[in-house]
């Protein structure tokens, strides 16, 4: 917890995520440091991102409740929209971790809004963690076309790259 970018904000989510795993906290709680989180400096926004990313690594959120995981969703897409690139950053690839969820196609439709429109970072970022996802996904497909025709070199080489390994 010494790392830059914790805040109490980032330990109080941490904490309430701890309480409902372990099925003794509550879920206004956990709303509420949400809520926090998102009205916090961007250092916190981002760590409290990239900390989301590591527990759906983990399998953290397999035992959560629809409600639970819908505030979670919320909270990540509405990260999406911000202002800051580095957060959509990390709001994208925690998006890309509910792909495997029942908020798939609701994912996709704003990865589709950011292949169109993010720094290249972003989108090199985006199509590497897409790369285990079924191409015959039309949305998938579509991002991976529009990588291939970016006017960006690296979006290219990304996009081809990937796609050519999985054929």
């Amino acid at each position: 917890f010494f790392k830059r970018g914790y805040s109490r904000e980032n330990l109080e989510l941490n904490f309430n995520i701890l309480r409902l795993i372990l099925k003794i906290g509550n879920e206004s709680e956990f709303i509420r440091s949400i809520v926090q989180i998102q009205s916090s400096e961007i250092a916190s926004q981002i760590t409290s991102l990239s900390m989301l990313e590591r527990l759906f690594r983990e399998n953290v959120f397999s035992l959560w409740n629809t409600s639970e995981m819908g505030s979670l969703f919320q909270y990540v897409m509405n990260s999406s929209y911000s202002d800051n690139y580095d957060v959509r950053f990390c709001a994208m690839s925690v998006l890309i971790k509910f792909l495997v969820s029942s908020y798939r196609q609701l994912c996709l439709e704003r990865l589709v809004e950011m292949i169109d429109n993010e720094p290249y970072k972003n989108k090199v970022g985006m199509l590497y963690r897409l790369r285990y996802d079924n191409l015959d996904d039309p949305k998938v497909k579509y991002i991976f076309d529009k990588g291939k025709s970016d006017s960006h070199y690296w979006v290219r080489v990304a996009a081809n790259s990937i796609f050519e390994t999985k054929e």
